[in-house]
Parts: structure tokens; sequence; C-alpha cells
């Protein structure tokens, strides 16, 4: 498809942290684990080093569909096949 875009964000920041100090630092910690885990298949599948991931995702990263094509996200773009007229 042409016209899609893509989104790469970090995992677990969808609600603040709440409660003791030594429960909030265990959430972070499994969210640097699962952000650090995620990084490094992004890098294995789209050939891009675990560091330019990494600081592609320090914000939301938007991506068009060539974009993807070019990060190594997707294989190629997807048109649609041209429609023929009806003769009826």
């Amino acid at each position: 498809m042409p016209n899609a875009r893509f989104l790469l964000e970090r995992t677990g920041l969808e609600q603040p942290f709440q409660g003791q100090a030594t429960d909030i630092g265990l959430e972070v910690a499994n969210m640097k684990l699962m952000n650090d885990k995620m990084n490094k298949e992004l890098s294995m599948l789209t050939g891009q080093t675990p560091q330019k991931i990494n600081e592609d995702m320090r914000r939301n990263f938007y991506l068009s569909s060539e974009e993807a094509v070019r990060y190594g996200l997707i294989d190629k773009v997807l048109l649609p096949a041209a429609r023929k007229r009806s003769t009826t």
C-alpha cells in the first residue's frame, strides 16, 4: 500500500508508573529489558544497528511506505492492480 504509514515506538510508555519507588524501579527495569529485546530483534530483521534503532526510537518514529523499504522494515510496497473497465 503506497499510502501506508509506519510507526515505531518504545513499549511500556502507555501509562505513567505509580506506586512505591521499588515497584517503579522494577517496572522501569522490565520496560528497558523489553525495549532492548525489541531493538535487537528489529536490528536483526532490518539490518540497522541496535544503536541506530535506539536513536530512531527515542521519539515516535514515522516512516512512509518507501522509507520503510529503505529502512528494511518491509520488503516492498504492493500496488493495487489496474482495474479493467466493464464493457456492458
